[in-house]
């Protein structure tokens, strides 16, 4: 009987023990929230957190919890940026008991999602508090700020600027187009270097080329971005004809995008492809285009001890919407060039004449950009020269268009 009696009290007096110890003033708060770089070392995440726009981040959180007065099993959960009307909750995260101090430390992984700005935001830590009652419930959540900083700011990175159509009447518009017959399109792209160098032993070469969205035609091969200038701007006219097939009235949608020489050259790659949508107009009537294909140097010997030469210009010509034959067709051609800094221009004084220019049909001719003595260009041993070669289809304006802005076209040329 005695035992039993004793063994009753035990139990009674271990049950009154546990019942103390819950109620026995509790409290546990949130002191703060880091992260842990790629060092290793503490940092607050309110000072700039290095983010790429282009990617999802994930940085290590180490989150203090102090726990005064007695122990209570708990945990935390953590909302992440709120993102619209959503806000992402991680699984709660048990907190382990305190050291002696009196302080947890809790180490877990969150996510920053991609597409984020330069910004400031906040998310929410929060402690979930288990058969206590906290006696101080005000610092049971804690809103954290946290900055996100350019993580390339620092490094060498090309994007593509702007593009706009670069020949026609109807820029916003569209471009008139064939669907049975080689449509050219011309687009004026520009590009910006951020001015910052790459790392040392790396050259950067950049190139551009263009693609269908949809049917990822290669529309355009790569070829080389021009040297930047002063402002790290480069522009240049993409030339390329559009798929033929496609439906007239409705959108073609293509990429311009740089391909660097180096992952170095470009650190950002969600700046480097822009998308453009091209408008499809149908054509009703001639248009005439005229293009460059290529300019030579034509040596015409020598003169009073100077070396004489003067451009050769490939050219093709087409009425790429008309239905009938034209005829007597001219061409005005001339050149701009600089020879050591002093600049010369002139055209031909008597045009080219195409005798036949059958519908949609391409026709070359080689046009020699003489004329005498002042179209020709007289060097000296050491002179350089550059300029361009121009030319002109129907310069006396006879035939009556639906576009005459695609009417010239022009080449630069250097010795």
């Amino acid at each position: 009987m005695f035992k039993k009696i004793f063994f009753i009290f035990i139990i009674t007096l271990l049950f009154n023990f546990s019942v103390q110890e819950a109620q026995a003033s509790v409290d546990i708060g949130i002191v703060s929230v880091e992260y842990i770089d790629d060092q290793l070392k503490e940092k607050n995440l309110d000072s700039g957190v290095p983010y790429d726009p282009g990617y999802t981040k994930t940085v290590k959180l180490k989150i203090t919890v102090k726990f005064t007065g007695s122990y209570c099993p708990s945990s935390l959960v953590v909302k992440g940026i709120q993102i619209g009307s959503q806000v992402p909750v991680y699984p709660p995260i048990s907190v382990h008991r305190p050291d002696s101090s009196g302080f947890s430390y809790v180490y877990t992984n969150f996510t920053i999602q991609k597409g984020l700005e330069f910004k400031r935001y906040n998310f929410t830590v929060m402690v979930l508090i288990g058969q206590c009652e906290d006696s101080n419930p005000n610092n049971n959540s804690l809103v954290v700020p946290i900055l996100l900083v350019n993580s390339r700011q620092n490094t060498c990175d090309y994007r593509i600027e702007s593009i706009i159509l670069h020949y026609g009447d109807n820029r916003e518009g569209g471009l008139p187009y064939t669907p049975d017959f080689p449509t050219l399109c011309e687009l004026k792209v520009r590009t910006r270097w951020n001015k910052i160098n790459p790392p040392i032993g790396i050259q950067c070469k950049m190139k551009i080329h263009v693609l269908g969205v949809y049917d990822r035609r290669v529309l355009l091969p790569p070829i080389k971005v021009p040297d930047p200038d002063e402002a790290g701007i480069s522009e240049q006219i993409l030339r390329f004809n559009l798929p033929q097939g496609l439906t007239v009235g409705r959108n073609y949608l293509l990429r311009v995008e740089l391909l660097p020489s180096a992952i170095e050259c470009d650190s950002n790659r969600d700046n480097s492809a822009k998308d453009f949508n091209i408008k499809l107009l149908k054509r009703s009537g001639d248009d005439l285009v005229i293009r460059i294909l290529k300019v030579e140097k034509h040596w015409d010997g020598r003169e009073r001890g100077e070396t004489i030469w003067f451009p050769k210009a490939t050219v093709a010509i087409a009425n790429v919407s008309g239905t009938e034959t034209l005829y007597n067709v001219e061409v005005m051609y001339g050149m701009e060039v600089e020879v050591n800094g002093r600049k010369e221009s002139c055209f031909i004084e008597k045009n080219t004449v195409i005798d036949s220019l059958p519908p949609r049909v391409w026709v070359e001719r080689t046009l020699y950009i003489r004329s005498g003595w002042e179209c020709r260009v007289h060097l000296g041993p050491n002179d350089k020269v550059t300029g361009r070669a121009i030319v002109i289809v129907d310069f006396p304006d006879r035939v009556k268009e639906i576009n005459e802005g695609n009417n010239m076209d022009s080449k630069f040329f250097r010795d």
